[in-house]
């Protein structure tokens, strides 16, 4: 019988990052809420960042996150790892100035580009990373 070698073998495995995470941030958009992934919320908890408020220009979405509440700003809310924020009011708004993104029909997840400055997030909303269609009843 011959000798087999495991260390050679290559593990298939999720090299612990669990079925669901992903290793880099990102945001899901839906009509009425957004939330952060786990590495998204991560960044945020760590600067302790509890509100945030929504900017609009050219195809991109601003995130402004901030410690303390200003005008217009929506709280940013603990869920199971993540964090999630209210976004109705802000996609009937961004849905009127945009033909990129149609909440009504999909939802979206987006790469998070953290600026250096720390405190903003931009969006490119003509570049989903992930763009499902909504299940309607039958």
């Amino acid at each position: 019988m011959t000798s087999i070698d495991y260390g050679k073998f290559i593990s298939l495995g999720s090299n612990g990052l669990g079925r669901r995470r992903t290793p880099f941030p990102l945001v899901s958009i839906s009509s009425n809420i957004m939330t952060f992934n786990a590495a998204a919320s991560d960044v945020i908890n760590d600067k302790a960042f509890k509100y945030v408020t929504y900017k609009y220009y050219q195809n991109q979405l601003l995130l402004d996150l901030q410690k303390s509440k200003s005008d217009g700003c929506y709280r940013l809310y603990k869920h199971s790892g993540s964090l999630q924020s209210s976004f109705r009011a802000a996609s009937t708004q961004l849905k009127e100035n945009t033909d990129s993104i149609d909440t009504d029909l999909y939802n979206y997840q987006y790469k998070l580009l953290l600026e250096p400055d720390g405190h903003h997030v931009v969006i490119d909303l003509a570049q989903p990373y992930i763009k499902k269609a909504i299940k309607r009843g039958r």
